[in-house]
């Protein structure tokens, strides 16, 4: 893939002022068979938004992309989302999840093309560019995308900004498709991660909802240890619930429950194995899931660096089986490299690493239990 990175500065005349703004324009040229680099720079963007994250998509099936923008909506970060007609319903969409993670969305009417592709965080960062936020836009496409960062109210942040306040406002009255939050009656769709200190080894969760919920048996995980809520764990809204390392491994097991300073992140899990948050931290490595196949049992690794990379000892799980990459396991930058059910799981043991084709979720793991990237697919 050839990529291109360049930053220059930009002077945005405010319209009707001599006052100038100055912006930092980078930009990121993505070519077949892989747009992966972009894909991680949006996700890093987001990651970042800290206020406001309101987002005009004529696609949006990219897995990834809509677990950032979920879990921005998690953390607090206020969320809007614009889509075209049909991405409620298109096989893949992330419409449902955005719904899930109570984030307003408003469909466009089949009657007129939306064709937009832009986001704006906290009203100064602005993401746009032919790049769409699904998969093919990874695999088959050559395209571009420009982040402007400005200075608060600066006139590029505030005109894309207002463009979306209008879209908003006008297609929401002219199509009544405006999904509004759910109400919070449950506890999964209630209790966030609220805050990871890495260094003190301590998690606090909170109760968003207006009511006491009970997480026993609910567990904290980082794909090689868990910690388990005993019985009549009840945490209070708007009261950090903490836990730290004396209670979720006071043996300091090297296998259990850790965090990690530099990369790593924690999912809080229900007893039945649904994740209702995640909190990430850190720079990743540069190797991604570049695709899955649950039809054909086959996954696809992606080296999105420069230079070649070792991946033996690393993993592949579905948090029942897994597979780990024998000795000398070396993956060049630019070059799929692929793992089928045959290697992964040759006696197709039930138990073992197996794609599910309605729902499942795939985690790439470093030796020492970084979650390095995932993939969710499926309802």
């Amino acid at each position: 893939m050839r990529k291109l990175m360049l930053t220059v500065a930009l002077v945005v005349m405010v319209a009707g002022s001599a006052v100038a703004q100055t912006c930092t324009i980078r930009t990121n040229f993505g070519s077949p068979p892989d747009s992966g680099a972009i894909k991680v720079a949006i996700i890093q963007a987001i990651d970042g938004a800290r206020t406001s994250l309101d987002v005009a998509l004529h696609s949006f099936t990219d897995d990834q992309l809509g677990d950032t923008v979920a879990r921005a909506a998690r953390r607090g970060v206020s969320v809007r989302v614009i889509l075209s007609a049909g991405q409620d319903t298109v096989l893949g969409g992330e419409y449902d999840k955005l719904v899930a993670a109570n984030i307003e969305v408003v469909v466009v009417g089949a009657q007129v093309l939306f064709n937009h592709r832009f986001a704006v965080i906290d009203e100064r960062i602005v993401i746009t560019g032919s790049y769409d936020w699904s998969d093919y836009s990874n695999e088959s496409r050559y395209d571009d995308v420009l982040f402007i960062s400005c200075p608060a109210g600066s006139s590029t942040a505030q005109q894309f900004t207002a463009e979306f306040e209008r879209l908003w406002q006008k297609l929401s009255a002219e199509t009544g498709t405006i999904v509004t939050q759910p109400s919070l009656s449950s506890g999964v769709q209630s209790v966030v991660i609220h805050s990871v200190d890495p260094a003190g080894e301590c998690i606090q969760l909170l109760d968003i909802s207006s009511a006491p919920i009970d997480i026993s048996g609910w567990r904290l995980s980082d794909l090689e240890g868990s910690y388990a809520f005993p019985p009549d764990t009840i945490i209070n809204p708007e009261d950090p619930y903490e836990v730290c390392i004396d209670t979720y491994n006071p043996t300091r097991d090297p296998n259990g429950l850790y965090l990690n300073d530099d990369y790593d992140q924690v999912f809080l899990i229900t007893p039945d194995g649904t994740i209702i948050d995640e909190r990430v931290w850190g720079e990743p490595e540069s190797v991604v899931i570049h695709s899955v196949d649950p039809a054909g049992e086959c996954m696809q690794l992606l080296d999105v660096s420069s230079a070649l990379l070792d991946i033996s000892g690393w993993r592949l799980s579905d948090l029942e089986g897994s597979y780990t990459f024998p000795a000398e396991t070396i993956i060049s930058p630019d070059d799929p490299y692929e793992v089928c059910i045959d290697t992964y799981n040759p006696t197709h043991d039930p138990n073992g690493l197996y794609l599910n084709d309605d729902y499942d979720q795939v985690f790439l793991i470093t030796p020492d239990g970084t979650i390095i990237d995932e993939r969710v697919w499926g309802e």
